[in-house]
């Protein structure tokens, strides 16, 4: 019987080749490097976007330790430290963020990629919602991990606009918060009870939370 053999990945051979999710993850890794500020809105999106480099072969990064021990050509996200290596040699580096700003703008307006730029946009407005939802927590006193749980909700309304969204979180952690006063005390905000609370009086149909339809 003849060997089969596979092919190993490898990494995108242009800019192009990158894709619009990657092309707009390595512009936000770059724009983070260069001017000091997040790479993605929450800590979580910022893992997801190196996440996504790495399955490109774009960056290399540590995990699942936290960081290398010796690796001189390590960098680290300016907010969230996180640690990662660039690997990618089709570009010198010094001109990639333009180049690749410049093939973001060419997909733009392209009508072949209407369904990703959709797909794209849902995924950013999720991350928006959650920072805002984390803000919202945090001012009433509840656990801000509990906006991780916003993407169980989100695909409730597809296409809400952001600013919908955010006044969703803002209703359901005020009524939430209000119900579990009413029902368990003010000690009962910081526990798992305040978070029931919370998502509850989020997803009630036809209130003001985070399910609107």
């Amino acid at each position: 019987m003849p060997d089969i053999q596979t092919s190993s990945p490898s990494p995108p051979a242009s800019v192009e080749a990158l894709g619009l999710r990657g092309g707009l993850f390595l512009a936000a890794l770059l724009h983070a490097q260069q001017q000091r500020i997040p790479v993605a809105p929450t800590h979580a999106a910022a893992l997801q976007v190196m996440d996504a480099l790495q399955a490109q072969m774009l960056i290399q990064v540590p995990w699942p330790s936290d960081r290398w021990t010796i690796r001189p050509d390590a960098q680290d996200t300016p907010i969230e430290g996180l640690q990662w290596a660039f690997t990618w040699t089709t570009h010198d580096p010094t001109h990639l963020l333009m180049a690749v700003e410049e093939q973001l703008q060419d997909w733009a307006g392209d009508a072949e990629f209407a369904v990703q730029r959709r797909a794209l946009w849902d995924e950013l407005a999720r991350w928006e919602s959650e920072l805002f939802l984390e803000q919202q927590l945090l001012k009433h006193r509840f656990d801000a991990r509990w906006a991780r749980d916003i993407g169980f909700v989100f695909a409730s309304a597809p296409g809400l606009p952001i600013a919908r969204w955010r006044y969703c979180c803002w209703a359901a952690v005020r009524q939430g918060g209000v119900t579990s006063i009413l029902w368990t005390g003010l000690a009962s905000m910081r526990s798992a009870g305040g978070k029931h609370h919370v998502f509850e009086e989020g997803s009630k149909p036809g209130s003001a939370g985070l399910s609107v339809h």
